[in-house]
């Protein structure tokens, strides 16, 4: 029958879930790596997938892993003290949405915004 199928309707937002998810996770470390050692990734349709992210469905948007990533990556790409302070506080309220060895990267990206901001002499993130 060729009714409504709600399974495939889960199963698209499943997809978009775990493209956004892994997408953005990857755009994190070549953002991270491209800063900590000069290497010179690029992330296609990068910025394409941020327009998306912003104008997805509120389900998808506030999805905890979802906000995390993209606040590392703005926090990574730009250097603004309010996408810092955003990834900080995600990570405070939903360690239990990561596996340890992601937490572990995402606060490597935290500690290496911290060294770049004290190495430019901002001494209030030691």
């Amino acid at each position: 029958e060729r009714g409504y199928n709600e399974h495939l309707q889960e199963m698209n937002d499943t997809l978009d879930l775990y493209y956004f998810c892994n997408k953005l996770r990857t755009a994190c470390d070549m953002a991270n790596r491209n800063k900590a050692i000069n290497a010179n990734y690029q992330c296609h349709f990068i910025d394409t997938l941020l327009q998306a992210f912003e104008q997805a469905p509120d389900w998808l948007r506030q999805e905890p892993a979802l906000q995390v990533y993209y606040q590392a990556l703005l926090m990574l790409r730009g250097e603004e003290e309010r996408h810092y302070q955003e990834v900080r506080r995600l990570l405070y309220h939903n360690p239990h949405v990561f596996p340890r060895e992601e937490l572990n990267d995402l606060y490597d990206y935290v500690q290496n915004f911290c060294v770049k901001q004290i190495n430019s002499g901002q001494a209030r993130y030691y």
